[in-house]
């Protein structure tokens, strides 16, 4: 109860006299937490609603100036043992107002909590479904790990397996276990598992989304990409087949470094390539109503004090919405974040949170 005290909900006593209170008819429905307590000379009547983020006592603590009663915090009590997880979102999304995050309903179902709320923020309120969502920096600055975490969260709230596709061939075999366990540990989910896919190579990349890729050179070595409709859109199925619950590209830039390298040549090949792949991760975002998440290497800036960029130049900023820079450096630690693309957010820009090691990314 340490963040209600702090926000200035509830005293010392409060909770000391909860201790006396004995809730009735207790219930659960719908995702609201319902009670009486019985007094000498009144029947209180308390909720908890989960899906509009409101608490409610009809007694006067309560409704002077929406401090949480000791009647309340009995209730929550009742919630810890009935759901500790619902509870634990109470106390990190509440404010000073008494109200907090709705967890359940429609509100609640357009994001998936990191459980880092650094992060979070960066994003609105968490990794938005039915849009694409990015993280870019250098080598080894944890952009991997956040999107396991990210998976982990999709388990633990929704059930579903995430697909993800390896482009850097890290988690062949059991290269992606020791994360996975991470977050089985964390977020108690013992059979949380992730289903990868390995597409290094920029053809086949193109292939299971629904394009056939040539690729020609001119007498001066400048490439071109040539892109037609190749078939099966394979990933497309897998989410029909499967109902996953989240798409994973890492990374997007990878193989087609891989194949044109990073010179201002290969600029007018890569575009198109790129720009067809996010287009059709995007419509699976929106056609099965889930998030998608996509890592992106550092471009190299063109001169000294240009402002960080992801690999693909512009074409990243017409279809994602939501772009992170991660500016931590390679040791696990603080990690400095910073919106590069958020479209309709508010104007704070930097973040920080932790990474610690076993765990993934936490708060300060």
């Amino acid at each position: 109860m340490k963040k209600l005290k702090d926000l200035g909900l509830v005293e010392e006593t409060d909770i000391e006299n909860a201790q006396d209170v004995t809730i009735e008819e207790f219930s659960v429905k719908n995702h609201v937490y319902e009670g009486q307590v019985q007094t000498d000379d009144r029947t209180h009547e308390l909720s908890v609603d989960m899906t509009s983020g409101e608490m409610f006592c009809d007694c006067e603590r309560f409704n002077l100036g929406k401090k949480i009663c000791k009647h309340m915090i009995s209730l929550l009590q009742r919630v810890t043992s009935e759901n500790l997880d619902d509870l634990d979102h109470i106390l990190k999304t509440i404010k000073d107002n008494g109200r907090f995050k709705p967890r359940y309903g429609d509100d609640a179902k357009h994001y998936i909590s990191t459980d880092c709320e650094a992060i979070d923020k960066v994003f609105g309120e968490g990794i938005p479904k039915q849009t694409i969502s990015s993280v870019f920096g250098d080598w080894n600055t944890g952009k991997s790990i956040m999107a396991h975490q990210i998976a982990g969260r999709v388990w633990s709230e929704e059930g579903k397996e995430t697909l993800y596709i390896d482009t850097e061939q890290q988690f062949v075999g059991l290269g992606g276990e020791e994360y996975q366990q991470w977050f089985r540990d964390r977020f108690n989910i013992p059979d949380f598992q992730i289903d990868y896919r390995f597409h290094h190579r920029i053809k086949d990349l193109m292939d299971v989304f629904g394009w056939d890729l040539e690729l020609e050179y001119s007498d001066s070595g400048k490439m071109d990409s040539i892109i037609r409709p190749g078939g099966e859109n394979k990933i497309r199925q897998e989410f029909e087949d499967n109902n996953y619950g989240l798409l994973v590209v890492d990374s997007i830039t990878e193989p087609i470094d891989g194949l044109m390298g990073s010179g201002s040549s290969s600029f007018p090949g890569r575009y198109p390539i790129q720009k067809r792949l996010l287009k059709q991760i995007r419509s699976i975002a929106v056609d099965y109503d889930v998030p998608t998440f996509v890592t992106m290497h550092l471009s190299k800036a063109p001169r000294q004090y240009a402002k960080p960029t992801p690999k693909g130049g512009k074409g990243t900023g017409y279809s994602v919405k939501y772009i992170l820079y991660m500016k931590g450096g390679t040791k696990i630690g603080k990690r400095k974040m910073e919106r590069h693309r958020a479209i309709g957010l508010p104007p704070k820009k930097k973040f920080k949170c932790k990474l610690k090691k076993d765990t993934g990314f936490v708060d300060l």
